[in-house]
């Protein structure tokens, strides 16, 4: 059943529950969707864009398979709705085609802001409440609605400090933002009991000062109090208690029907236990409804003036240095604010910063270097394994002296080798193929993920025979990668290994396994060219002279049974029509194929 909500969306569901989709259960949905298993009793799903978009493979393909059969609603993470930095044109493009092509009603995202100076931590940092952010903010906010062509709907965050000398309270703050810039509000209940505890004020006014009647959607899940911190953290990865049920509840009665979504992010249990707690929510949900009095009454608006001032972008530099460079941290706890004096703050800004508790500042470092470390970690476990302290030392370095770029939380381990695979070649302490190994895993990462180009030609124009005067198709998950060191064989536990020139050919399978073949120094000069598109003819001359050997018939039998094993494993798709030149039936030489990987998915 569909409505119109509050900010145009036509197709938005009426009401219900849904889960957020995780990949640690994704099989078990994929198998109630064909018909193995029992139906879920899930309304929806709701899954991150950023995990999804620019990427091939088993992921994106087990969502498709998925939204055939429920509703998908589409949340992100990396807008930074509040960021000063322009918004990433490829970025838009690729998250407007993603919730057009998942059907979802509208899109969401957090009211927050992720970095400065084009730097981004991967996590929500807190705008201030000013009147300048709010001017800021429903700028953005428009312009992001318009460019991905669907209702937009701004998500209340959950925070540890609140930096600036606040103009007004948060909710007027929210309702401000979303009524001027017309966008629906995604209200995350347990966010607001976190802060309600944290800072000292009662939940339920604080939801009842909020828009509801712009309210599209519900967030409910679970946090921990961390004795370490002296708060509540956010973590999404506990059971939802009863004082965020209770919220829930609340926010039903007074406005009906909408859709609400567990959220689960870590500690994710076996599906069948969420759903044990889905139904919990259910109940509640129901019940709620049942004793819903009236409709909801639309807020009269307090137009504010406008007028823009140049206090964000000192506010945003010294949260996001407070957060993840160590001198930072060193001048505070010498002279809070000594530290802050000279960067371009107002008096009353400089006086709220320095008056910020040390441990507020010290939930946000473990909290962004637990995610960068978390997602570095899980996609370069051989290499984390080898340089023990020193990588998770490393890690740090990258935080304090770079900090990710990139809108995807998958980049951020690229950008990490980038920055440290240099040092690490120029430290003799370190093993001289830790570099090597590291690239060679992120060479994985990136076949089981890729997608085809969209210049590539169409499949159905390939046929599958080569001719000489054409170039060859691979498909898109081959790379090919040169090292110093045979890296695919290091052994568990292994420090050391012997200098050898190796070429490794890595590659997804049909059944989306990865595999390495290690090529002979010929055989990789012929592939390195046809990758690069040169014609068949060219590459087999080309790797020829620059090995030195003549082109005998015996070598062309070889290379024809090479590839012709590639056209069998599938990754050599074949070339525009023409006469075939490589038409053997004899079996294909020696190759090394080692055991095929795990798929490793993405933390969203």
């Amino acid at each position: 059943m569909t409505t119109t909500s509050s900010n145009g969306s036509t197709n938005a569901p009426r009401g219900g529950v849904g889960l957020g989709l995780r990949w640690s259960f994704l099989e078990d949905v994929l198998a109630s969707v064909r018909g193995e298993a029992p139906a879920l009793p899930v309304d929806f799903f709701e899954v991150c864009p950023e995990n999804y978009m620019r990427r091939g493979g088993y992921i994106p393909a087990a969502l498709s398979e998925i939204r055939e059969a429920v509703p998908i609603l589409s949340h992100g993470l990396t807008m930074s709705l509040g960021g000063l930095d322009p918004f990433d044109d490829s970025y838009v493009r690729s998250l407007a085609a993603f919730v057009r092509d998942v059907g979802a009603p509208f899109h969401s995202d957090h009211l927050c802001f992720g970095g400065a100076n084009g730097k981004l931590v991967h996590d929500l940092l807190p705008i201030p409440f000013l009147e300048e952010a709010v001017t800021h903010v429903v700028d953005r906010a428009r312009q992001m609605r318009d460019r991905l062509g669907c209702p937009l709907a701004i998500e209340n965050i959950s925070y540890y400090v609140r930096p600036g000398a606040s103009e007004m309270n948060e909710a007027d703050f929210i309702r401000t933002i979303a009524e001027e810039a017309d966008v629906g509000l995604l209200l995350d209940v347990n966010n607001v009991y976190v802060n309600a505890k944290n800072f000292g004020f009662d939940a339920e006014a604080f939801i009842d000062a909020l828009p509801l009647d712009r309210v599209v959607q519900i967030h409910v899940a679970g946090h921990e109090y961390r004795p370490q911190h002296g708060r509540i953290i956010d973590t999404h990865g506990a059971d939802a208690p009863p004082g965020v049920l209770a919220l829930l509840e609340h926010v039903i009665e007074a406005i009906g029907p909408v859709p609400v979504i567990l959220e689960r992010d870590s500690h994710v249990p076996p599906l069948d236990t969420l759903l044990v707690e889905l139904r919990r929510v259910r109940a509640i949900y129901d019940r709620a409804l049942a004793k819903r009095s009236g409709a909801v009454v639309q807020r009269e608006v307090r137009r504010r003036a406008k007028a823009p001032s140049a206090r964000l972008a000192p506010l945003y530099e010294i949260v996001v240095a407070s957060i993840t460079e160590p001198q930072a941290m060193q001048e505070r706890a010498a002279d809070r604010v000594g530290s802050i004096e000279g960067r371009g703050l107002q008096t009353r800004d400089a006086e709220s910063l320095a008056a910020i508790d040390d441990q507020a500042w010290f939930v946000y470092r473990h909290l962004v270097r637990g995610t960068l470390r978390s997602v570095i970690q899980s996609e370069l476990p051989r290499t984390h394994e080898l340089l023990g302290d020193r990588f998770d030392a490393d890690i740090d370095a990258f935080v304090a002296d770079a900090l990710p770029s990139s809108h995807y939380l998958r980049d951020v381990p690229f950008e990490f080798v980038r920055f440290i695979g240099p040092r690490w070649e120029a430290d003799v302490s370190v093993p001289p193929f830790a570099a090597e190994l590291a690239r060679h895993e992120l060479v994985a990462f990136e076949s089981a993920a890729a997608l085809r180009p969209p210049a590539a030609p169409d499949r159905a124009t390939i046929e599958a025979k080569l001719e000489l005067e054409g170039p060859v198709y691979f498909d898109e998950s081959v790379r090919l990668s040169r090292y110093g060191h045979p890296v695919h064989e290091l052994a568990a536990g292994a420090r050391t290994l012997p200098a050898r020139p190796t070429a490794l050919l890595v590659y997804r399978d049909a059944a989306h396994e990865l595999r390495t073949l290690e090529l002979s120094s010929l055989v990789a000069d012929v592939v390195e060219r046809l990758l690069d598109r040169r014609i068949l003819r060219d590459a087999i001359v080309g790797a020829c002279e620059r090995a030195n050997v003549a082109l005998a018939p015996e070598l062309l039998g070889d290379l024809a049974r090479v590839l012709a094993d590639y056209a069998d494993r599938g990754i050599l798709l074949g070339t525009a029509p023409s006469a075939s030149v490589c038409d053997s039936t004899s079996p294909a030489p020696a190759v090394i194929d080692t055991k095929p990987s795990e798929r490793r998915d993405e933390c969203g």
